[in-house]
């Protein structure tokens, strides 16, 4: 019988391990995304400068006057907008974190990667087409 060679050790898990740790990495931060998307915008609206505002700008279209200038009614809606964003982007974590926990979605394999990223980024898509329509409506 023909001995079949054994694979080399030393190429092969190092090669896999730093796959796995930049993937694991990339995961993580993708995962973080709308955690620190939702402090920033949550935290705008503690200090009173929602930051939809700074976004939308103002009717006539610029965006160099300060917040406190706009309209109450309108910045009441960004502000409104601009809490509802930053609370449903903490959900969005929230649903991440419970398909990591409860359905095996790990940071390690491609399949649970890609599952978490694709359900992330459809909350996301609904998230910014529910905005959009919010603040048309709203803001004519």
């Amino acid at each position: 019988m023909t001995e079949i060679p054994e694979p080399s050790v030393e190429a092969g898990p190092h090669l896999s391990a730093a796959l796995v740790v930049v993937a694991a990495a990339l995961a993580l931060l993708a995962a973080e995304l709308p955690l620190v998307a939702a402090a920033i915008l949550l935290g705008s609206v503690v200090i009173h400068r929602p930051l939809l505002a700074r976004v939308v700008g103002r009717p006539d279209g610029s965006t160099s006057l300060p917040v406190d200038s706009v309209p109450a009614d309108r910045n009441r809606t960004l502000s409104r907008a601009t809490l509802a964003s930053g609370v449903a982007l903490l959900f969005i974590g929230a649903a991440q974190a419970l398909g990591a926990a409860r359905f095996g979605l790990s940071v390690t394999t491609v399949s649970g990667i890609l599952a978490r990223t694709t359900l992330a980024l459809v909350a996301e898509a609904v998230l910014a087409l529910a905005l959009v329509h919010y603040l048309k409506r709203r803001l004519r």
